[in-house]
């Protein structure tokens, strides 16, 4: 009957794995892939705004190697986004690699950039918590802009107005000893120090090349993180990260603003389109109460201090949207940054019959909440800027993504 064929097919499992004295029969490791992640997702960048984008990630059952594809491909080449990187990871060196193709416009459509080109990374781990990682990226950006009828003014094709071509590769050093909790770390210390080089290859100048090879600049960054557990959901986290960039075009770092802002707010209004601005320069966040591009320079330091407490336990709403929600947390901060350009730096103003304020010198401070919502975590911050003499008007955050 169908019992006795079960006890003759868990026999045979059996005997397959089993020798004569019942130990396991070892068999060689066969690669097989099968797929981990298949999806369509949506996504929301500060700059770029909302944005859609399809992946899928496969790998071994040991997840010794990874594949990753990613795509969002439109009627032709030149305006799809795609991503391929393939990730080996049995040995103790790891390594990883791909191919990229990213487009963005500007100006309404008028302005279109590709990036695109490859990069490899390798990391070697010392222990469990510290690590070297070294990549490279070859980097390639077209700008092109749209040529429309003058007459008609209808849409003809993107014409080619400049290219770049870079090299960029980076060492760094890590170590990450944190435990996470519901919003982020909450206990132990993490730290990076890293540098990162980019050779000048035909010596032309940027302002007038329509095709550059290379932008001179060598820069060193750090970012150190300490958090500590008090008692069972209270800690504070502090940070302090900086970095310097030196050469003949060395980069520029823009202080403010915090990552992934859904309502930003750019210091003149306007984003930057500068390719070397959009592509090569860096970002010091979280500086809250103060809007994107609110100081910049060749160098900058930043300072983080947050106080991480339990604000709402557990929250339901009835009829008519029955929401639920537990452990929102919230948090108490204060923010302090610099940037200035070569060694020139000012802390204060103090003009002749004016009020002295603070110059390259920003701080905020603030509260807020986060609540992980499953999927994102939603972080609201309410932040106010100290001008030395006066307090700025509340300025409101909205954001998604692990505190700090």
């Amino acid at each position: 009957g169908e019992k006795e064929e079960e006890i003759l097919l868990s026999d045979a499992a059996q005997d397959s794995i089993l020798d004569a004295d019942g130990r396991f029969i070892p068999h060689k490791y066969k690669l097989k892939f099968s797929p981990d992640i298949v999806t369509a997702a949506a996504g929301y960048s500060a700059f770029f705004g909302l944005q859609g984008y399809g992946q899928i990630m496969i790998s071994d059952v040991l997840g010794n190697h990874i594949i990753f594809i990613g795509t969002d491909l439109y009627y032709n080449f030149e305006n799809s986004n795609f991503n391929l990187f393939y990730y080996h990871l049995p040995e103790r060196w790891d390594f990883g690699g791909g191919v990229f193709h990213n487009v963005y416009f500007f100006d309404g459509g008028n302005v279109r950039d590709r990036n695109w080109g490859a990069s490899g990374t390798v990391s070697y781990p010392f222990s469990r918590n510290n690590r070297i990682d070294f990549s490279a990226s070859l980097i390639n950006i077209d700008r092109d802009r749209l040529d429309r009828d003058v007459v008609s003014w209808d849409q003809v094709d993107y014409v080619s107005e400049r290219k770049m071509h870079f090299l960029l590769p980076s060492l760094a050093y890590v170590y990450d000893n944190t435990l996470w909790g519901w919003t982020g770390p909450i206990n132990g210390s993490r730290y990076r120090v890293g540098v990162s080089y980019s050779p000048d290859f035909d010596g032309e100048d940027p302002a007038v090349s329509r095709d550059l090879w290379g932008l001179d600049f060598r820069t060193v960054n750090f970012d150190a993180r300490k958090y500590y557990h008090v008692g069972l959901d209270y800690s504070f986290a502090f940070r302090l990260s900086g970095a310097a960039s030196f050469g003949t075009h060395p980069q520029t770092f823009f202080l403010g603003g915090v990552s992934n802002w859904i309502n930003r707010r750019f210091e003149g209004g306007y984003i930057r389109d500068d390719i070397e601005e959009i592509y090569f320069s860096g970002f010091a966040t979280p500086l809250r109460g103060a809007d994107y591009y609110e100081d910049y320079g060749t160098r900058y330091l930043l300072l983080n201090n947050e106080f991480r407490f339990p604000l709402i336990r557990q929250v339901l709403f009835g009829w008519p949207l029955p929401f639920y929600f537990s452990n929102i947390r919230g948090a108490v901060f204060l923010d302090a940054g610099a940037a200035w350009s070569d060694d020139f730096y000012r802390f204060i103003v103090d003009a002749p019959g004016e009020m002295a304020e603070f110059d390259d010198f920003h701080m905020g401070y603030g509260w807020g909440f986060r609540v992980n919502l499953g999927i994102f975590l939603l972080k609201w911050d309410m932040a106010w800027k100290n001008e030395l003499n006066s307090v700025s008007s509340p300025r409101y955050y909205v954001s998604i993504g692990a505190d700090l």
